[in-house]
């Protein structure tokens, strides 16, 4: 019985860490999708305003290009967040899919971890640019390089933690006990 107790306290355990992992993890993809949505936006109406200075009042707007790259590297960031964290990141799953449901989690599980080690020296690189570059303005823009660089570690961030919790959420699922439902696919 003491033993059983254990095995319970320990499922509870990671029980309220995946939970824990969820909400935080959850915060974070909330706060990607809010600034995604306001970089679409804000790209919208730089372009907009773009077209109308330059067709309409014939004063094209210098800074304008520089402000809708660093938005379009924003969008980029944060969809690629967004996108690991419904898991439909880019995958070749063809021949995956043709193999044992639990041997494709172990596969899927690996893959998610190389993926991990990738973007793990891309927000190292790209912080570290971030530092290098905070003082070089780009073209006629306010904004400096070290800002593209930013953009692409918190995005590289955001990609590491959904894949921890794919990660996690397919160890439960692959540890579950036959007659729970699945928690990923």
């Amino acid at each position: 019985e003491m033993l059983r107790s254990l095995v319970g306290s320990e499922m509870c355990i990671r029980d309220r860490f995946r939970k824990t992992l969820k909400a935080a993890v959850g915060a974070f993809n909330k706060v990607c999708n809010l600034l995604l949505g306001i970089v679409m936006v804000a790209m919208f109406l730089v372009l907009l305003l773009q077209i109308i200075s330059r067709f309409i009042a014939f004063v094209p707007l210098p800074w304008s290009q520089d402000l809708i790259v660093f938005l379009l590297i924003c969008s980029v960031f944060l969809g690629a967040c967004t996108a690991t964290a419904n898991n439909k990141q880019i995958r070749l799953e063809f021949f995956v899919d043709l193999l044992p449901k639990k041997l494709t989690k172990v596969i899927l599980i690996i893959a998610d971890l190389i993926s991990i080690a990738f973007l793990v020296v891309v927000t190292s690189q790209a912080f570290q640019m971030t530092g290098e570059n905070m003082h070089v303005i780009v073209g006629s823009s306010p904004i400096t390089y070290g800002w593209y660089y930013f953009v692409v570690g918190i995005g590289a961030v955001g990609m590491i933690l959904n894949f921890i919790l794919l990660i996690v959420d397919r160890f439960a699922d692959l540890f579950a006990k036959k007659g729970k439902e699945e928690v990923t696919a």
